[in-house]
Parts: structure tokens; C-alpha cells; sequence
């Protein structure tokens, strides 16, 4: 990539992400397993699907946590949401999402930036929550930010929960290949992270 092209892509990458900034919380509502997936970059598509019995059956087993603790339960979460992942794609009938796609994917339908990852991240906590199977967490309404460009970083959004101390952890479906565990992380160590444009 020439110098001029790399200058015009981190612009475009710049705008866009600023535009996103704020982005309405349709794709966390979530009614008799109905849930709402953003792709394309910043959910401008919108695909609905609904999770069976025999499919929140596999969550509850997905969710278990053998030694009951907190730790157990956000490292069920991260295997969990990419389960989801997988069950929504099915479903929809999307290609996989690439990992890390930054814009070179925008506008192609199950291609996921930040943004639609956190929103359906949210989206399939809040379903988690629904079914009772978080017990140490809660997911919450607004997704972190990190990043602006000008301070030499990526912007970057993920989706957060807290647990019963207050603390904040990230779960972060961005970096890994679709249906892949999500990472996840105390807030204020993934505020510290630098993305790299690619």
C-alpha cells in the first residue's frame, strides 16, 4: 500500500469510526429468544433470528461451571459466545466473519467491525441473562471505547459486564475468527491494548 492509500485509508477508517461513535442499542433486545445481528460495519444490516429450546439447551450446558466461581463463569462466557457465533451464522447463513477486518469488509452482509460485535455480544449476554445462566455477572447497556486515532491507537469497542465487585470485564469477539471463544479481560487492562492498522 502506497503512503497516499495508507493516509486516505486511516482518514476513511477515522470518519467512520467517529460516525459510529454512538450507535442506537437495537441488537441487545432480546424477546422469547428473538435476537437482532448487526453486520456490515456500524449494523447497517440487521438480520433476526430466534434460538430453539434444543439450542438454549446447549448454552445451559456450554455455560456450566464446574467449580462455580466467577473465573469459571467469564471463561464459560468466552466459550459461549462463540457458540452463539456459530448458531447465528447457521441460522442466517452468512460467510464466516474475518477477524481484526477493520473497513476492507464494510457493507458485506455477516462481516462484523467493533461495533456490530459489541452490539451482538451485548446482545447474546443479555440472552444469557435471560436464561439465568449468568449468576456472577451482568451485562451492561453501553459498550467501552478505547482509541481515537490522535492519541496513536485504532478506535476499538467491545461489549463490558461487571461482576459483583463492580469490576468491569470486556468480552471481546472482535479478534478472533468467527465463532471462536471471545477474549475477555478486565476493562482496565483492555483499555490498555494498542491496535495497529491494518
Amino acid at each position: 500500500m502506497s503512503k497516499k492509500a495508507a493516509i486516505r485509508a486511516l482518514v476513511s477508517a477515522t470518519l467512520l469510526m467517529s460516525a459510529h461513535s454512538v450507535v442506537p442499542f437495537t441488537a441487545q433486545a432480546t424477546s422469547n429468544n428473538v435476537i437482532k445481528v448487526c453486520s456490515g460495519y456500524g449494523c447497517v444490516i440487521s438480520d433476526t433470528f430466534t434460538f430453539t429450546d434444543a439450542d438454549n439447551t446447549d448454552l445451559k450446558v456450554s455455560m456450566s461451571n464446574p467449580d462455580g466461581t466467577a473465573a469459571g463463569e467469564r471463561a464459560a462466557v468466552a466459550l459461549t459466545i462463540g457458540l452463539m457465533e456459530r448458531k447465528a451464522r447457521a441460522k442466517l447463513r452468512y460467510r464466516p466473519d474475518v477477524r481484526k477486518a477493520y473497513i476492507k469488509n464494510s457493507s458485506k452482509r455477516g462481516q462484523m467491525d467493533c461495533v456490530d460485535e459489541s452490539l451482538n455480544t451485548t446482545a447474546y449476554l443479555k440472552h444469557l441473562q435471560a436464561l439465568g445462566l449468568l449468576k456472577f455477572h451482568r451485562p451492561k447497556k453501553h459498550y467501552a471505547l478505547r482509541g481515537f486515532i490522535l492519541d496513536g491507537r485504532y478506535p476499538h469497542k467491545s461489549a463490558v459486564m461487571t461482576d459483583a465487585s463492580g469490576t468491569r470485564w470486556t468480552v471481546d469477539s472482535w479478534y478472533g475468527d468467527d465463532g471462536q471463544p471471545a477474549q475477555v479481560m478486565k476493562h482496565a487492562e483492555w483499555r490498555k491494548v494498542r491496535d495497529s492498522f491494518e
